[in-house]
């Protein structure tokens, strides 16, 4: 309930000055990314644990859609900001600012629509934050030592399946190859991070031989990294710490090529929608990615990590 609060909160500061201050919108949609990704994380994790599914599906649905929109008013904003840095021609530059202006007028529109904010439309809805936690009160939870052996067995199912579904993608694809790759994995950490008590990072584990590259100080000490605390009562599951290194040195790597990748094929489609002239690779040096380049990039990764190293199917075996 604490994540339906604190996007409630965010959206309403938001809403108080939307006309007169963009920015507003922007910082506040921005902070709710977060816990948008965690409302969505738990409810793709409880509605497969036979507590209330349909309720639990509906909030990992409600909270995609916002976050989607939230998502893409961010990246329109990242792209206008980069056309600047980049000195892109002021026809890419304007246009890219154009959509990022339309995408907060359809962000605000999905979030009046849908109830997370009130409106003069839906004056008498019930907001969806304040259904959804009416209806959390009614769920009849499981004792946390259940809730430990059922989480465990879904994780374990739910690991083979994304193992098996990534290695299955187009990467050829930029959107529904690579970037769905990354996502799928992302998914991974942030349950971790959002069934709080749920993990702990289990620092006694050996790391696999061939390890070092996903133990770097960087890795380590990213607060990323870092579990929440469980409560007395709670029976976490370890996850060993060497595994969620290396899943976060391929989120991270994987983030990297889908982003370069991104922007490249943004940059040229807003270069034929202008009809201006540019040099990318001149203009935006290391960010420059071609999508055969990021395509093998993304390959090798993906090889290296999920099929040479297992890691998600040594994550599995763990909780077998």
């Amino acid at each position: 309930t604490k994540h339906l609060m604190l996007v409630l909160l965010l959206l309403r500061a938001a809403r108080s000055t939307l006309f007169p201050s963009l920015p507003l919108l922007r910082s506040a949609g921005h902070l709710a990314r977060t816990p948008l990704f965690m409302l969505e994380a738990l409810g793709r994790v409880y509605e497969h644990l036979n507590l209330q599914n349909k309720l639990f599906a509906r909030i990992r649905l409600e909270s995609k859609i916002i976050e989607d929109v939230l998502g893409s008013m961010d990246y329109w904003l990242a792209v206008a900001k980069r056309c600047i840095d980049w000195s892109m021609p002021a026809g890419v530059t304007l246009l890219a600012r154009d959509r990022y202006l339309e995408a907060c007028g359809r962000t605000w529109a999905w979030i009046e629509a849908h109830d997370w904010v009130a409106c003069r439309y839906h004056l008498d809805a019930e907001l969806m934050p304040a259904r959804f936690n009416r209806k959390l009160k009614k769920v009849e939870w499981y004792s946390p030592k259940k809730e430990s052996h059922v989480l465990a067995r879904w994780l374990e199912s739910e690991l083979h399946d994304i193992d098996e579904s990534i290695q299955q993608l187009d990467l050829n694809d930029i959107e529904n190859g690579l970037h769905k790759a990354r996502r799928e994995v992302r998914w991974v950490s942030i349950y971790f991070t959002a069934v709080e008590g749920g993990f702990v990072l289990d620092q006694e584990v050996k790391a696999p031989e061939n390890w070092d590259r996903y133990l770097t100080k960087e890795i380590i000490e990213n607060p990323f990294n870092r579990l929440p605390e469980p409560e007395p009562d709670d029976v976490p599951i370890r996850v060993p710490a060497p595994l969620l290194y290396a899943l976060s040195y391929a989120i991270d790597r994987l983030g990297v090529i889908k982003d370069r990748a991104e922007w490249t094929l943004t940059m040229e489609q807003l270069l034929r929608l202008t009809g201006e002239k540019a040099s990318l690779p001149q203009l935006m040096g290391e960010n420059y990615l071609e999508q055969q380049n990021a395509t093998k990039q993304g390959r090798d990764l993906l090889e290296q990590v999920f099929v040479k190293d297992r890691l998600l199917l040594r994550m599995a075996e763990g909780l077998a």
